[in-house]
């Protein structure tokens, strides 16, 4: 497992420098503000990982496929999130994910899968994980805080995002030794 944060413009010196080699950027910040897309071109021309994000949380919905893929190119990125809806059925997940591998397929860049799920669906949640793990160009699987929160609360009785990450992380550890990709 790895771990990526995404850190404002105001904390990339003191927080995201100190990343192990890989870095999550949020797209929309990419295509709007020139430091912040400078920094992680020299985070990527240094050797990191960079994986450019949709922007769900942050904006409410994600960016059109096409300014993620721009973003990452800017930035000279690797990986692209793919768009994650949350509090919404796991087919919808699904099918996001499905039809914006097919949308990038042209590109130089592979997929990190998000999975989203209605609150209290964990089951729905792990089958979305199992299922976006066979798509051929996802690479990563993001493990969001939001998302394990809506769909563990049910059996951890709490709402915060980072112990139901931790609950998830976990289970995944104990549980899902065969897995072929990996963790963010």
């Amino acid at each position: 497992m790895q771990l990526a944060l995404i850190t404002p413009i105001s904390g990339l010196e003191k927080f995201a420098s100190q990343s192990q080699g890989i870095h999550l950027c949020l797209a929309h910040l990419v295509l709007a503000h020139k430091e912040y897309k400078e920094f992680y071109c020299a985070q990527s021309a240094a050797g990191a990982t960079i994986i450019v994000d949709n922007g769900t949380f942050e904006l409410g919905a994600p960016l059109p496929t096409k300014d993620i893929v721009e973003a990452a190119r800017q930035v000279n990125g690797h990986i692209l999130v793919a768009p994650d809806y949350p509090k919404r059925p796991i087919q919808e997940n699904i099918a996001a994910c499905e039809k914006f591998c097919f949308e990038t397929s042209l590109t130089p860049f592979t997929v990190m899968a998000c999975p989203q799920t209605e609150i209290g669906d964990y089951e729905g949640w792990f089958y979305g994980v199992r299922r976006m793990a066979q798509f051929p160009r996802v690479s990563r699987i993001g493990v969001s805080g939001m998302a394990c929160a809506d769909a563990f609360c049910i059996l951890t009785g709490c709402c915060e995002y980072e112990v139901n990450r931790l609950f998830a992380t976990a289970y995944m550890r104990l549980n899902m030794r065969w897995w072929p990709k990996r963790i963010i």
